[in-house]
């Protein structure tokens, strides 16, 4: 065991040496061809030699085939690195890490391969994870998740065959969602492919994150996508959980459901409002007030179910034209269909915040119906889901102007960015309102699924 430890040692000192004169990159460039022995220039022999004066190959090819099947959650602790790829493409398939065509792919290509089995031993080197800490983790799948990198959004990276094979890999929305992380995060930029982004950001007056975002595509069908935002009740003191909850579960259910619905969306309708059903029962089970808004869109071959409870809100943009698409469950909107007071007046009211409907609400019972609508994937361009964080901030016609003037990419960011920056006032000051709202009083996330190229 000491002389183990000993080994591991003299490779750790080698590799952080290395880290203090080269950028990640070159590094990952470097041990690969300390493995490979492959395209060795005189420079790069001594350069390696210098660092692995004291380390054995044999022995870093052993920690690193450890390494690597720990993080993909094998207990084969004595496995040879002339293993180690098959072994970890099996892993990749039993624990649905992977897609079966990014598998085959890799199966083809064993320079990516090896670049992605070198990417999870940099956890080792470059994490702030405490991994005494991790191993208290009890909860297996939660644990796998923390050990897998995040894809990385560098443009040097993503030229490379790392970051090619790690973003189309990962998607680190979705290891939040699943891992709670997202809870804990101030500010966070999600991407999935080239038509999936989300934004979420705490705010200026908030500490704790409980607003939600997940992007996701199905496992069998790259095309069959769901987005959703969920804004957990804070005055429950468990909105973090809630919309956390909500999301993992609803993660789980689309993953679940069979790739026929790609082509028959309008039967998954019942679907959905019956997985909706239940999750309000689960919510109110906990006893603890968890509760939350929710609001989502699943894109077919041909068609999009939109489905909302609460008061986050879903958008279409077509022909740069904004449409709103989900009426909002909140008190003032009630007000205003009895009084009305007018849509740009009613987020200054100071009931602005007071849901009348969301997951988990004590007073509904099974008989829950969220809002649905079913649109023809011809009748937008873009889909924008948004938390009350955006519409407190933003009216109907910034949120169009921003999106029409942003690229695909950077909309989420942009709304999200003016929505904590803006300042909104009133022409007149009414009894009941605020007269003015600084940007970032609640916490902000958007997310988009744009058909843009």
């Amino acid at each position: 065991m000491e002389k183990e430890k000993r080994e591991i040692e003299k490779i750790d000192e080698a590799i952080l040496k290395m880290k203090d004169n080269y950028s990640k990159y070159e590094i990952y460039s470097l041990v690969i061809k300390y493995l490979t022995s492959n395209n060795l220039s005189d420079e790069d022999n001594n350069l390696l030699n210098e660092y692995f004066a004291n380390v054995s190959k044999e022995d870093f090819i052993n920690e690193l085939a450890k390494h690597s099947l720990k993080v993909a959650g094998s207990s084969d602790k004595n496995i040879s690195y002339k293993h180690v790829s098959q072994k970890f493409l099996n892993e990749l398939i039993e624990y649905k890490i992977a897609r079966e065509d990014i598998v085959k792919f890799l199966q083809k290509d064993n320079i990516s391969l090896m670049f992605l089995i070198v990417a999870f031993i940099e956890q080792r080197y470059y994490s702030n994870l405490n991994m005494d800490e991790l191993e208290k983790i009890e909860d297996g799948y939660a644990k796998n998740y923390l050990y897998y990198l995040e894809p990385t959004n560098s443009k040097k990276t993503q030229t490379s065959s790392l970051g090619k094979v790690r973003n189309l890999l990962f998607n680190k929305n979705r290891n939040d969602v699943l891992s709670s992380g997202q809870i804990k995060r101030n500010h966070v930029d999600y991407s999935l492919g080239k038509d999936l982004f989300a934004t979420m950001d705490v705010g200026s007056v908030k500490e704790n994150q409980e607003d939600g975002s997940l992007i996701i595509e199905h496992p069998n069908n790259r095309k069959f996508k769901l987005l959703a935002v969920a804004d957990g009740i804070s005055y429950n003191f468990s909105g973090e959980r809630a919309s956390n909850y909500v999301l993992a579960s609803i993660l789980k259910w689309f993953e679940e459901l069979d790739e026929c619905y790609f082509n028959d969306i309008e039967s998954l309708e019942r679907l959905l409002i019956n997985k909706l059903k239940q999750i309000n029962v689960e919510l109110r089970d906990n006893k603890d007030g968890r509760g939350t808004t929710f609001t989502c869109a699943i894109v077919g071959n041909n068609k999009t179910l939109v489905s909302s409870i609460g008061d986050s809100r879903a958008y279409l943009l077509n022909n740069e034209k904004l449409k709103r698409l989900t009426k909002d469950d909140s008190y003032i909107q009630k007000l205003n269909e009895l009084s009305n007071i007018g849509e740009e007046k009613l987020r200054f009211h100071k009931s602005a915040d007071i849901v009348n409907k969301y997951l988990g609400m004590i007073e509904f019972d099974e008989s829950i119906n969220p809002q649905v609508n079913l649109l023809n994937n011809n009748e937008y361009d873009i889909l924008l889901l948004v938390t009350d964080g955006v519409t407190r901030c933003l009216n109907d016609d910034e949120i169009e102007y921003i999106t029409n003037r942003t690229s695909s990419q950077d909309i989420t960011k942009k709304l999200v960015l003016s929505s904590k920056t803006s300042l909104s006032k009133m022409d007149e000051l009414y009894y009941g309102f605020n007269e003015e709202i600084k940007g970032g009083i609640d916490n902000t996330t958007a997310v988009v699924y744009s058909k843009k190229r």
